[in-house]
C-alpha cells in the first residue's frame, strides 16, 4: 500500500533544502522555504507583526493578552461529535493545501507549519494516522520533539475537549521557545513544592484565577511523572476517560520542563454569553501559559486582568479540588 504521506515529505537530511545541523536550528529555514511557497502562510507570518499585545498583571504572575482576528476559525471551531464527523480532516495528507509539505519527525509523525499561528515558530506535529486525541499516545512524542527542538521550542498539547480544534486527529504544536510567560517563570519556579528526588522536581501553582502542576528534570523522569499526573487526576475526580488537561513542555539541554493545566471547563461563561457580554475567548494550551487570545477588536479593548483572572479561573480545576490529586501524586511519585 502507498503511503499517503509520501508527496507532502521533504528530505529532512537534504542539504539543498536546510543544511547540516540538528532538527531546531532547521526548523526557521524550513518554515522560511514553505512560507516561500504557500501565499497564505507567508501573510499569516507577516500578519503577526501587526497583532497587537497588552500585558496584565494577575497578582505576581504575567498575562500577554493578544488581538489576533486570525484565530477566529481555531477559536469558534464546533468540536461535537457530528460537526467533526460532517468535515474532512484537515490533517490527514488528502486535505492538506496543495502547497503544504512537512518535515518528518520519527516513524509515525509529521511537522507542519501552522498556517494561523499565534506565536513566532507555530507549528503542529501530527500523526501520520488519523486517530482520535489522547495524551497517553502524544506523550512520548512530545517529550521527544521539546529535546530534539532543546532551547528552540515550547511543545504544547490541547485535549479533545479544552482547546484542540482537530479532537479527531492526534496532534501537538509548537512555538518558539522563551515566549510564554508561565514558561519563563517555570525555570524558576515559585509554586508551592511537593516532591524533591535526584534527577525530578514537582511543584504545584494553586494561586487564584489559575491551577496548575510543573515537573522539572531528567527526559525520561519527567515523561513518567506527567503519566502519573494524568492517571492521578483520572482517580481523583473519578472520570474513566481522558481528563481535560493542557500541557506544555520544553527543554534546555537535556533538561525538560512540564507544565500540566489541569481544566474545569472547556470555555468561560462569557464565550456563550448574550452580546454585549459575550467574549469569544476560547482558552488552550498557549493561553493557559500566558498569551490569552482574543479574535475581536472590542474583546481586547475590555479584556483586563479582573477578567483575565475570572476567565482563568472558570476553565481551572479549583485549589481544593486539585489538592487530593497532588496528594496521590506525591505518594504514587515518592514510591516510584
Amino acid at each position: 500500500m502507498s503511503d499517503p504521506w509520501a508527496a507532502r515529505l521533504l528530505d529532512l537530511d537534504s542539504a539543498a533544502s536546510f543544511g547540516p545541523g540538528a532538527l531546531g536550528p532547521r526548523l526557521p529555514r524550513f518554515l522560511a522555504w514553505q512560507a516561500e511557497r504557500w501565499p497564505r502562510l507567508a501573510a499569516a507570518r507577516a500578519s503577526l507583526e501587526e497583532i497587537h499585545v497588552k500585558e496584565l498583571r494577575c497578582g505576581d504572575r504575567r498575562v500577554l493578552a493578544q488581538f489576533n482576528p486570525a484565530r477566529a476559525v481555531s477559536t469558534t471551531a464546533a468540536v461535537d461529535a457530528a460537526s467533526i464527523a460532517a468535515r474532512p480532516c484537515f490533517l490527514c495528507p488528502g486535505s492538506l493545501p496543495p502547497e503544504e509539505r512537512g518535515l518528518p519527525f520519527q516513524a509515525d509523525w509529521v511537522l507542519l507549519a501552522n498556517p494561523a499561528p499565534i506565536l513566532p515558530g507555530h507549528l503542529v506535529l501530527a500523526h501520520r494516522a488519523h486517530r482520535s486525541q489522547a495524551v497517553v499516545d502524544a506523550l512520548p512524542a512530545m517529550v521527544e520533539l521539546a529535546v530534539a527542538t532543546a532551547d528552540r521550542c515550547a511543545v504544547i498539547y490541547n485535549g479533545p475537549a479544552c482547546g484542540a480544534s482537530a479532537p479527531d486527529h492526534l496532534h501537538l504544536q509548537a512555538v518558539d521557545a522563551g515566549l510564554l510567560p508561565e514558561e519563563q517563570a517555570g525555570w524558576h519556579p515559585a509554586g508551592e513544592p511537593f516532591l524533591t528526588r535526584p534527577h525530578l522536581e514537582a511543584w504545584a501553582v494553586l494561586e487564584e484565577g489559575r491551577t496548575y502542576l510543573g515537573f522539572r528534570g531528567e527526559p525520561a523522569r519527567v515523561r513518567r511523572a506527567l503519566t502519573a499526573a494524568v492517571e492521578a487526576l483520572a482517580t481523583a475526580l473519578g472520570d474513566p476517560g481522558e481528563p481535560l488537561l493542557n500541557l506544555l513542555v520544553a527543554a534546555r539541554g537535556v533538561e525538560v520542563l512540564a507544565l500540566l493545566f489541569p481544566r474545569a471547563a472547556h470555555r468561560p461563561a462569557r464565550y456563550g454569553a448574550p452580546e454585549p457580554e459575550r467574549m469569544l475567548i476560547s482558552p488552550g494550551a498557549l493561553d493557559m501559559a500566558g498569551a490569552l487570545v482574543t479574535v475581536r477588536a472590542q474583546d481586547f479593548a475590555r479584556l483586563d486582568a479582573p477578567t483575565a483572572l475570572g476567565i482563568y479561573r472558570e476553565v481551572s480545576l479549583p485549589p481544593a479540588t486539585l489538592r487530593p490529586v497532588i496528594a496521590l501524586l506525591q505518594r504514587r511519585l515518592s514510591h516510584a
